[in-house]
């Protein structure tokens, strides 16, 4: 049996409680009447004596009375080699998949990442962590929000690209070189 730990969460909100909690309106109301459910899983495990790995899948319906809710789910695995107690490698790679309910299209992202890692402890959890990474990200939208500079149109509200406007970043790529330090307790 392997060591690790696993959550696995099902979560309901009604109403104004809908919302993803970034402080983006996204066109929701105070008294929105609409519903959101979440299935998430989470977890990490030890699979050999040098290998750990985190994972994650999720699964989230967002229903709102003025049509701008989203159909969300989610993938990644991370998987870590330890060189030594303090040092390792991590390798991350997700997906993500987000359907408008209002404008019932589909944007899409995935990205890679590979990381050098100095840590406190042989853990995956262990922290502070120090990580120099580079990232490749590939995505391909179709719709994005309105925001207070985008004249006719109302801000926080989904709207599919046109040849005439742009919401989303379109069908691009990006690579991201940098260094991270990771603290928590």
């Amino acid at each position: 049996m392997m060591k690790g730990f696993n959550k696995f969460v099902l979560q309901y909100g009604t109403d104004s409680m809908t919302s993803n909690g970034k402080g983006i309106p996204q066109g929701g109301s105070v008294d929105n009447d609409g519903s959101m459910w979440r299935v998430l899983d989470h977890g990490a495990i030890t699979l050999a004596d040098r290998w750990d790995l985190m994972y994650v899948g999720m699964y989230q319906n967002i229903d709102r009375d003025n049509n701008n809710g989203t159909e969300w789910w989610t993938v990644g695995v991370r998987p870590m080699f330890k060189w030594t107690p303090i040092m390792s490698t991590l390798l991350e790679v997700g997906y993500d998949n987000v359907k408008s309910q209002r404008t019932d299209e589909k944007n899409s992202q995935y990205k890679i990442t590979l990381a050098q890692q100095w840590q406190a402890g042989d853990s995956i959890w262990s922290r502070p962590a120090i990580r120099v990474f580079a990232t490749y990200a590939k995505w391909d939208e179709k719709w994005g929000y309105a925001n207070n500079s985008d004249t006719g149109y109302t801000s926080g509200v989904a709207y599919s690209d046109t040849s005439a406007k742009t919401f989303s970043r379109g069908d691009n790529d990006e690579w991201t070189f940098g260094a991270q330090m990771e603290i928590w307790w």
